[in-house]
């Protein structure tokens, strides 16, 4: 049922709010990719603070329609978002770039709660609260529409960060300009305040409306709210961090993954019926195949593959997650809980990928790992959704070749994973991403050399034979361009050099008795391994 004249204001404020609520994530993420030495770990560190605000915006969204009239509501919300502005514009301070050996995940969520906190939270508060205000004024008509208007508003922003804002406005007139648009944002919010009193009821009314007894939902049905969102939520963030590090991190690629997943949720709680999970369970199966087939040699891969496999992949991927958790949505009732259970999907999920996957993964399987949970999850609703085929182990044959599947994805995984390792004699994994040094054979000893990768991106050679060792390779030769610097600078002894990047420390050979060489590096594994 269409909104009406009354449910204007309603869809201008949280079009706006999301636009607002996804500029500032690329907009501070950006500001801050300089001080960590553009890790693509940034953005995904930011990314967990955008989902855990959001996750405790829909909560105060849930507990303030819960306990408070409407009255109550529209004067508490008014109240905190005029706080809020105390705390623009969003511009970090250089006092919080990192000191050495300081956690960089503590720092940047510090530094964002910091500098956005207050308005963030009030901003990822909008959507819920509006439409459960909606749902009370309006309640004839669906609010699930006005949801798929601020993902709407969110993918625009988005794509407007890095064609439009970042080539156009410095990072100061961004903030300030962010900054009216809170103030904006904030009129329009009293507006729809003050339309959702004059339509709800008197002060001391309930915000809850009568209505016939519905079914509650099931226990399974909310662990799959909370179960699915984590899952999309895993892989975009994995599918992010594998992009950037095969590429190079810069906010196109950052904005294109999260597009792609705000996209889905767009179709699939505006047009429910354009998800039909068995067209996209055999468009999983088929990006799958060929995923496993572009990753049995990552070496090879060239950039097209990288810009478009992966994020196909992820892109199926979240159609499922969302297709299936917008298939056992809830009554309006229950709109505040059930945002809030995708919410807390969305936390764990980025929860796993940035804290818990660097703590037992020594490189990046948390990609395999979202595979696998889609594939797991997806098992759980054919066995408990009544209307399906398969519930409760019917058609034993079609469970067994799912189960194939599954052994299947996982044999692969192995294999790829086995063959990646094959040469590596030392891994490790930390905020930068994960350096790799790899022993290679020619067939002549005296030439045999170790190599340190970082993804995609090699950092350096060195020969093993005693001879060989000091002999620059690689991007350092006697031919590039530091060899032709060297030779043909007029100061021949007592040179000062400073190199940014350690790398394997190729730089080093160059250096004679009586120079001196600084080197600035922000990995402390690359130091280590070097």
């Amino acid at each position: 049922m269409a909104m009406g004249k009354k449910g204007v204001i309603y869809a201008i404020t949280i079009f706006l709010g999301a636009f607002l609520l996804f500029l500032v994530q690329p907009m501070v993420s950006k500001y801050i990719l300089p001080w960590y030495g553009g890790s693509p770990t940034v953005w995904t560190t930011c990314m967990l603070f955008f989902q855990t605000l959001l996750l405790f915006g829909y909560a105060y969204a849930h507990f303030l329609t819960k306990n408070f009239s409407v009255r109550s509501q529209v004067i508490i919300h008014s109240t905190l978002l005029i706080i809020s502005l105390i705390q623009l514009p969003p511009i970090p301070s250089d006092s919080w770039k990192p000191q050495a050996g300081s956690d960089p995940v503590l720092g940047i969520l510090t530094l964002l709660l910091v500098t956005i906190g207050l308005p963030y939270g009030l901003l990822s508060a909008t959507s819920p609260l509006l439409q459960r205000w909606f749902s009370v004024a309006s309640p004839k008509a669906s609010p699930y529409r006005l949801y798929a208007l601020s993902n709407a508003g969110s993918l625009l922003a988005l794509l407007g960060f890095p064609f439009i804002v970042e080539p156009n406005l410095s990072r100061l007139t961004q903030g300030y300009l962010w900054s009216w648009g809170i103030g904006l944002f904030a009129l329009c919010c009293g507006i729809t305040g003050v339309t959702f009193w004059r339509a709800g009821a008197s002060s001391t009314d309930s915000v809850e409306p009568q209505s016939k007894k519905v079914e509650s939902p099931t226990r399974i049905q909310k662990v799959l709210w909370v179960a699915f969102p984590a899952v999309a939520s895993i892989f975009l963030l994995a599918t992010t961090n594998k992009i950037n590090q095969d590429v190079i991190p810069f906010p196109f690629l950052w904005v294109m993954p999260l597009a792609l997943y705000l996209l889905s949720f767009i179709i699939c709680f505006e047009k429910p019926r354009w998800y039909s999970r068995k067209i996209f369970l055999l468009l999983f199966v088929i990006a799958l195949a060929g995923t496993i087939w572009l990753l049995k040699d990552e070496s090879e891969l060239a950039l097209f593959p990288v810009l478009t496999v992966f994020p196909a992949l992820m892109f199926i991927v979240s159609m499922i997650c969302h297709g299936e958790t917008a298939h056992i949505k809830p009554v309006p009732k229950e709109l505040t809980s059930y945002y809030l259970h995708i919410a807390l999907g969305g936390v764990l999920g980025s929860i796993f990928v940035v804290i818990i996957s660097p703590l037992i993964f020594n490189e990046y399987l948390e990609y395999q790992t979202g595979i696998l949970l889609t594939i797991i999850f997806l098992a759980v609703v054919f066995y408990t959704e009544k209307r399906n085929p398969l519930y409760r182990g019917k058609k034993k044959w079609a469970w067994g070749i799912l189960l194939l599947v599954v052994i299947t994805t996982c044999w692969a995984f192995y294999l790829l994973w086995s063959e990646s390792l094959k040469n590596t004699i030392a891994l490790q994994r930390n905020f930068y991403g994960t350096i790799q040094i790899e022993r290679f054979g020619t067939g002549d000893a005296k030439y045999n050399l170790k190599a340190m990768s970082h993804g995609l991106t090699l950092h350096g050679t060195q020969f093993e034979d005693e001879e060989l060792r000091k002999l620059p390779t690689t991007y350092y030769t006697k031919q590039s361009g530091l060899g032709y610097s060297i030779e043909y600078f007029p100061q021949k002894n007592d040179l000062r050099i400073g190199a940014i990047g350690l790398g394997v420390g190729t730089v080093a050979a160059w250096i004679d008795s009586g120079d001196y060489l600084r080197v600035y590096e922000i990995n402390p594994d690359v130091i280590s391994l070097a």
